[in-house]
């Protein structure tokens, strides 16, 4: 099976990101915790 390239995959789940918040604003608080534990170890570098 052919790998995706990085820079698709992170295309690719940015754009499923933006549809889950779109089509599903209920479940984003579900998750939420991931996207502020992903943002604050970035800016731990």
């Amino acid at each position: 099976m052919m790998k995706l390239k990085l820079h698709w995959q992170i295309l690719i789940a940015l754009i499923l990101g933006i549809l889950f918040g779109i089509f599903l604003p209920g479940k984003v608080e579900y998750v939420s915790w991931m996207g502020k534990l992903f943002l604050n170890g970035l800016k731990m570098v």
